[in-house]
C-alpha cells in the first residue's frame, strides 16, 4: 500500500496531438476562473481521469492518501463539484511571501469549506476528511537562517546588500521574487511609501530580520527556528517541507551553510506577541491557530510520551 501519491497541477491547453477527440475534446476542457476573474485559465480534462483512478484505488486500499501540488482553489472547487477531494495540497509558504495562503485568501477559504464539509462530520458512515496543507519552502529558500540574520561586512556590497557570490540559487530566487517582489511591494502598500530595489535589502534587515532576531533570543532558538515554527502554527497546516540541496557551490568555494538544530522548532510556542510581532513585518497577514498544534516536542525528554500513535488515523497517513 503507498502512503501518498502526488498529483501535479499544470494549467494549459493541450495540443491538437495530445486530443484523442480533436476539437470536441477541446471543447469539453473545463475553464476555470482565476483569482481575479477577469481571464479563463484551462485545465486538461485529463486531470479527472487521473482522479477517477487514483479515488478508485483509494477505495480499494492502494493507496492511502492523495497529494496535490500547487492546485489553484479553482481547481480544488472544479474537482469537488465533480466529486473528487484531495488530503492534501501543497503551496509555497514564509514569512517572506505567505499570499498564496493569506488570510481571507481562496485557498484559505477553500480549506475552511472543506472543514465544515467534511472535518466536523459526527457520522461513522464518513470517512473524508478536511483538507489540510503542506507548506513548502518555509525558509525562503534559505534567505530566513542564521546565514542572512547575521551577514559578516565582506560578504556585504556597497549597497549593504548580500553579495551575489554569497547567494546559493534558490536564495537568489527568492531574493529576487519574494524579498525584492512581494514582500517590498506589500510594505510599500501598508507604509504608503516607495522603495528602491537595491533599498528592500536594508528595510527588510530593520524590520522583518530584527524582529525574528528579537523572537529567536527570547525562546533561545535560532531564527530558522522562529520562522520554521511560524508556519507550522498556521491554520490548517498538515506538514511542513524544508528542502535541503547539499554541497551546492562547495566545489566553486562558495560559502556553504545549513539550517542546523530545526528540531528546536518543536521545542516551543509562539504567542499571541510574538505572533503579532512578526505578523507585523510579514508579506501578508497570519491567522494564529489558537488550538495547539500537532507538533509537540519535549526539549529534555525528545518526543512526547502520549499513548500508542493510532496508525489508522488517516491524519497520519502523509
Amino acid at each position: 500500500c503507498l502512503d501518498s501519491v502526488q498529483v501535479m497541477f499544470q494549467p494549459g491547453k493541450p495540443s491538437e496531438q495530445q486530443q484523442p477527440y480533436g476539437k470536441q475534446n477541446a471543447m469539453r476542457r473545463s475553464m476555470i476562473q482565476s483569482t481575479s476573474g477577469s481571464t479563463a485559465m484551462p485545465m486538461s480534462p485529463y486531470i479527472f481521469d487521473v482522479m477517477n483512478v487514483l479515488t478508485e484505488m483509494q477505495r480499494e486500499g492502494l493507496i492511502r492518501s492523495i497529494h496535490g501540488v500547487h492546485f489553484t482553489s479553482d481547481a480544488i472547487k472544479e474537482l469537488n463539484d465533480c466529486g473528487f477531494y484531495l488530503d492534501s495540497n501543497s503551496v509555497e509558504c514564509n514569512l517572506l511571501d505567505p499570499t498564496k495562503f493569506q488570510v481571507g485568501g481562496d485557498m484559505y477559504r477553500t480549506c475552511q469549506r472543506l472543514e465544515k464539509e467534511h472535518g466536523s462530520s459526527s457520522s461513522s458512515l464518513s470517512t473524508r476528511k478536511a483538507m489540510r496543507m503542506v507548506f513548502h519552502s518555509p525558509l525562503a529558500g534559505g534567505l530566513l537562517t542564521n546565514k542572512y540574520a547575521h551577514i559578516s561586512r565582506r560578504h556585504r556590497s556597497k549597497t549593504d546588500e548580500p553579495l551575489p557570490s554569497y547567494m546559493l540559487p534558490s536564495e537568489k530566487r527568492c531574493y529576487d521574487t519574494s524579498l525584492r517582489g512581494s514582500w517590498k511591494k506589500h510594505y510599500e502598500e501598508v507604509h504608503g511609501t516607495k522603495i528602491k530595489r537595491q533599498h528592500a535589502w536594508y528595510v527588510c534587515e530593520e524590520s522583518l530580520y530584527k524582529e525574528l532576531r528579537y523572537v529567536a533570543l527570547k525562546h533561545r532558538v535560532d531564527e530558522a527556528s522562529v520562522a520554521l515554527r511560524w508556519v507550522m502554527q498556521m491554520d490548517h497546516a498538515g506538514s511542513v517541507s524544508v528542502g535541503s540541496s547539499l554541497n551546492t557551490g562547495f566545489d566553486e568555494g562558495k560559502p556553504f551553510t545549513r539550517p542546523r538544530d530545526l528540531r528546536k522548532a518543536f521545542s516551543f510556542h509562539l504567542d499571541e506577541e510574538d505572533i503579532e510581532r512578526l505578523a507585523n513585518v510579514a508579506g501578508r497577514t497570519f491567522h494564529d491557530r489558537s488550538s495547539e498544534d500537532d507538533f509537540d516536542f519535549d526539549s529534555s525528554t525528545g518526543w512526547t510520551s502520549d499513548p500508542a500513535i493510532d496508525f489508522a488515523n488517516p491524519k497520519l497517513w502523509l
